[in-house]
């Protein structure tokens, strides 16, 4: 059986691939020559398009109506889209994990050590079940 990527790169159309490194397969760099733009059309989109997501005009329109999401919508949209320097900076004081840590904490009020799992194990029976007679 080939790998994934060989067989991918057969699919490819002859020279579109430009970074075949695979460190580069994120949404920084581009990697491949798209048919219709050039690579710099291609990435000032995706630049345009990552502003206009996660402007705050924008996070707010899509703010959850539902309670439970909110603290986990507003960690990701602002804490680590929209103001990632900031998560960066408070990294180099505070370990990654530790802050991952809170944040689960802050979202879902899971303790360290413990998983959305164990979380859902340990509510009460009758939370989120129809009961029997309905």
């Amino acid at each position: 059986m080939q790998p994934l990527c060989s067989k991918s790169a057969a699919r490819a159309p002859a020279g579109r691939i430009t970074d075949r490194d695979l460190a580069h397969y994120n949404t920084a760099h581009v990697v491949f020559e798209p048919k219709n733009m050039t690579a710099e059309e291609l990435y000032s989109g995706y630049l345009w398009m990552y502003r206009e997501f996660y402007s705050l005009k924008n996070i707010i329109r899509r703010y959850p109506r539902a309670k439970a999401q909110r603290a986990s919508y507003l960690l990701f949209n602002l804490l680590y889209r929209k103001y990632g320097c900031l998560t960066a900076a408070m990294a180099r004081v505070v370990p990654m994990q530790s802050l991952g840590r809170l944040a689960a904490w802050l979202s879902y009020r899971i303790e360290p050590g413990e998983d959305r799992a164990d979380k859902r194990s340990k509510a009460p029976e009758s939370q989120g079940r129809l009961s029997e007679s309905q």
